[in-house]
């Protein structure tokens, strides 16, 4: 990767002493095209060797840009992942488009799953894992608390 690219954010699961899993967002020249993109994965730590990767999501296509890849990851109190991908150098283009990743707020399962109830699942041709749409670069991110939380303090 070059430019921005590289790691980009780990988060640990919010039950993480009991299952282990920690989120990764990097910059990952798998896929279509030239370049890279932004992906998320999810892993165990074993000594000093990550084990049972699995990719989560991978923004497509490609690109030779090297800037605003994103990305922040955040766990809600639901247990939903929201992850921010950048909009790639394409400001005009990939943030207002529901068929291209980038510029982006996403949001699954822990598992990777699509939330059958994202605001864009029945859209015809969109990227289903997209919470909200409309950014250039998100680079931090934080969610409301829930009313629970703040009485907990």
């Amino acid at each position: 990767m070059r430019g921005q690219g590289g790691l980009l954010d780990l988060s640990l699961h919010p039950d993480y002493a009991t299952n282990g899993w920690i989120y990764i967002s990097y910059a990952s020249p798998k896929g279509t095209g030239n370049g890279g993109n932004t992906a998320v994965m999810r892993a165990k730590i074993k000594g000093d060797r990550l084990i049972d990767k699995q990719l989560l999501y991978k923004a497509e296509p490609n690109t030779t840009k090297g800037q605003h890849f994103g990305s922040r990851i955040v766990f809600d109190t639901h247990g939903y992942l929201f992850f921010t991908i950048g909009e790639r150098g394409e400001r005009d283009v990939n943030p207002q488009d529901l068929t291209k990743d980038g510029g982006k707020i996403y949001r699954l399962h822990d598992d990777g799953r699509v939330p059958k109830d994202n605001p864009f699942v029945t859209v015809e041709n969109a990227k289903t894992a997209i919470y909200s749409y409309g950014h250039r670069n998100p680079q931090g991110m934080k969610l409301h608390p829930d009313t629970k939380d703040i009485s907990d303090t």
